[in-house]
This record gives C-alpha cells, structure tokens and sequence, in this order.
C-alpha cells in the first residue's frame, strides 16, 4: 500500500537532494525533492501492543504479522473504493484488494444496498433457500457468458472451507 495524506512529525515535508546528474558537457546538477512522507502511526502502535498480550503475534493472521520485515502493522478503520484509511488519519491505496474489492471497490454503495437487503431476511439458512439456487439458474448479477458443463456447487476455495468440519471434529 502507498501512502498518500502522511503527515511528518513536524508537520512539513523535508526535502533532499536528488542524485546528481552529469549532463554531456560535464555540468552537474542537483535539484531538490521532497523526502518520502513520514507516517504517523502512534494509535496503530498502541492497538498492536494491546493486541500482542491478547492474540499470537499481535494479529489475527499468521500473513499479517510483521516480525520477519520490521516493524508493526498498520491498523485500519475503514476502507472505501480503492481507498484504506488507517486509525491515525494516513490514507493507502490498495493495491491488494482483500477478498474481491478488486472487482468494484471497497464498500460499494450497489454492493452494500444489496447486502442490507439481504441481511434484513437473514443470511445463513442452514437449508437451501432461492438465494443459492439463482447463480446457478443463471439469475443474479454474477451470471456471465461462462458456458456451463452441467451442474455444481458453489464451494469457498482456500482454508475456511475446512472450517465446518473442524467445528464439528
């Protein structure tokens, strides 16, 4: 992710000088750049150090932990198109897009009226129900021009689809 709204911790951009370069005839000049942001993370830092008394690592997540390259991680709040916004007001571009937002954005506002609808009538039936038979009839807003070779299921790829059994086990 980049960061595109760091503050530094004096609230200015130092600059540095650039490479100097040699034109043909031998002059050699420098200009000055702004110096990369310096984020500010002192909240993101105080919620992963609660987080490590109380998780392995301080994350829910073995990927997500930061040991082997340094530092912390980045904690966020909330994520909008292609947008992240952590708790300390820093502002990333996603170049991840976590579990599908690559497709429309973060909380789409489409995406995110159909899931209201949907969790005013429930969202985990324990049976079958219209809802899971409409993709494959070809009747929802995921159909596409994929030819169908007769029929199947619609399975979670990936480990939390060993989830139920381990439950269960």
């Amino acid at each position: 992710m980049q960061a595109l709204n760091a503050k530094s911790a004096q609230g200015a951009r130092p600059f540095t000088a650039q490479r100097p370069r040699v034109s043909a005839r031998g002059s050699v000049s420098v200009r000055a750049v702004a110096a990369p942001p310096r984020l500010v993370t002192k909240r993101s830092e105080e919620i992963f150090k609660e987080a490590q008394e109380l998780l392995p690592g301080g994350v829910n997540s073995p990927v997500r932990a930061f040991r082997s390259v340094g530092g912390g991680p980045i904690i966020f709040e909330r994520v909008k198109g292609a947008y992240c916004y952590d708790v300390d007001g820093n502002k990333y571009i996603d170049y991840v897009g976590s579990w599908g937002p690559a497709i429309v954005g973060h909380a789409n506002d489409e995406v995110n009226a159909e899931l209201r609808a949907q969790l005013e009538k429930g969202t985990s039936f324990g049976a079958p129900c219209e809802l899971e038979v409409r993709p494959a009839l070809g009747q929802s807003k995921l159909d596409c021009d994929v030819p169908r070779s007769g029929p199947g299921r619609w399975q979670p790829r990936g480990p939390p689809r060993g989830h139920p059994p381990r439950s269960l086990a």
